[in-house]
């Protein structure tokens, strides 16, 4: 039986996932803690990406032909020459490649899509007639990531001070933000989220939808923006794909799709009425992309194997 590795790599944890290459069949899976290359230094983010192959390898008893890890922050291919350097240590086949490559390999190996994708960042990727891959987005919390968790929750947390100030109006979220972050006031949000790991902030993503599902204004307005700038990102990418609507589908994929789902039915209602072909809102296993990926290098199928070299332009 030949069996592939799937690694797959966000702003807040791991996953992975050992393959059937014939039948697709998960035979272990498992997560561990980011590698994400671009807030780690060299050292630790190798060291990581060692530790979660070596838990694959022995939780699935396996010897995969071929291994892929997508991680976040990985783009440039001196960070991804580092990394595989993991790979010769092991001596195994490693190649890294960053996460819009395998969230396309995990919905969009049969041909033309998008795929929006919401995590700790955000960013949409899509496949065009020719194969090729084009990106949206993913230039981190500073420059983007529009509706990602962390934006979610800066959203919220901008949300609460204006209100405090008498700027905006009345909410809960301050003090659930406050007390989710362990601080005795509401104006102690800004400096103490600037000093946290866009990891952490973005973990309070929960204290946001709790407070929406009660009915507060504030928070209902905060997920429905960050809903309407997800499908933003997927308009802006088919007109660079240049393909009709009614014949392209969609994929919604990440944490945020997955366990948000205020900001997951808006975005496919909104999507669907736009006129889309398709919209998958089904949340799969992510890693199971960069499995496909491992197998398309393994067996050379194009253009899956392309794009690890190539990525999204």
């Amino acid at each position: 039986m030949t069996t592939y590795l799937g690694i797959d790599s966000g702003g807040t944890r791991t996953r992975w996932v050992v393959l059937d290459g014939t039948t697709e069949r998960a035979l272990a899976e498992g997560r561990g803690p980011s590698i994400q290359a671009s807030v780690l230094s060299q050292a630790e983010a190798s060291s990581r990406l060692r530790d979660v192959i070596m838990s694959a390898l022995e939780e699935s008893a396996a010897s995969p032909a071929m291994a892929v890890a997508g991680i976040a922050g990985a783009g440039g291919s001196e960070v991804r020459s580092q990394l595989e350097q993991v790979g010769v240590a092991l001596d195994m086949k490693l190649r890294v490649t960053g996460d819009p490559e395998v969230a396309a390999a995990l919905a969009l190996r049969d041909g033309p899509g998008v795929v929006v994708w919401s995590g700790t960042g955000s960013f949409a990727v899509g496949r065009d007639d020719a194969g090729s891959l084009v990106r949206i987005g993913g230039y981190g919390p500073w420059l983007g990531d529009e509706g990602s968790a962390f934006d979610l929750v800066r959203q919220a947390a901008a949300a609460a001070v204006r209100a405090a100030d008498g700027l905006g109006p009345a909410t809960e979220l301050g003090a659930s933000l406050a007390d989710y972050f362990e601080l005795s006031a509401v104006r102690q949000l800004g400096g103490d989220l600037m000093r946290r790991p866009v990891r952490e902030v973005a973990g309070a993503l929960p204290v946001v939808t709790d407070c929406a599902r009660d009915g507060d204004v504030a928070a209902v307005g905060v997920l429905q923006r960050g809903a309407q700038q997800l499908v933003d990102l997927a308009h802006a990418l088919a007109d660079r794909l240049g393909v009709a609507l009614p014949v392209l589908p969609v994929t919604l994929g990440g944490g945020v799709f997955e366990h948000c789902s205020p900001v997951r039915d808006a975005a496919a209602e909104s999507l669907r009425r736009a006129g889309y072909a398709s919209v998958d809102a089904a949340a799969r296993p992510s890693a199971h992309g960069a499995a496909f990926l491992a197998r398309a290098l393994d067996e050379g199928t194009s253009p899956l194997c392309d794009w690890v070299d190539d990525g999204a332009a």
